[in-house]
């Protein structure tokens, strides 16, 4: 509902085709054409790419879902995704180890969507973060 409430279009065969590769627990192809069908709906593609990076770091491909994260910051920062964006980014630093890093995001959160429903969690993290409690 929320891919339908955010497209014009009437049909994606790659994002059917994506959520049929979900439904068949395919995770890796899933992640590959949600990534594709955001070139294809671009009215939709923060949130199809979301899912994507969703998909990856359930799979613990971190590296790829870094880039999906980094590439809605930067090509959709009005989005709703970028706040869960920042926020699972730092979530993934933090269980690398990158305390720096999930603090910085975590910040970046807090300071540039102050009105996102993520901050109270951004907040919460951050200061069990700065407590020295790993994730």
């Amino acid at each position: 509902m929320a891919l339908l409430s955010r497209t014009k279009a009437d049909t994606s065969h790659t994002a059917g085709a994506a959520f049929l590769a979900l439904a068949r627990r395919d995770s890796a192809q899933a992640a590959m054409r949600f990534e594709r069908a955001a070139d294809e709906l671009p009215d939709a593609a923060p949130l199809l790419l979301a899912l994507s990076a969703r998909v990856q770091s359930g799979r613990h491909q971190d590296a790829a879902a870094i880039a999906l994260w980094q590439r809605i910051l930067k090509d959709y920062s009005t989005a709703p995704e970028a706040a869960e964006s920042d926020l699972e980014w730092a979530r993934t630093l933090r269980r690398k180890g990158d305390i720096a890093g999930a603090v910085d995001h975590l910040e970046h959160l807090i300071l540039t969507y102050p009105q996102s429903a993520l901050v109270p969690q951004a907040r919460r993290e951050l200061e069990a973060v700065r407590a020295g409690n790993a994730a």
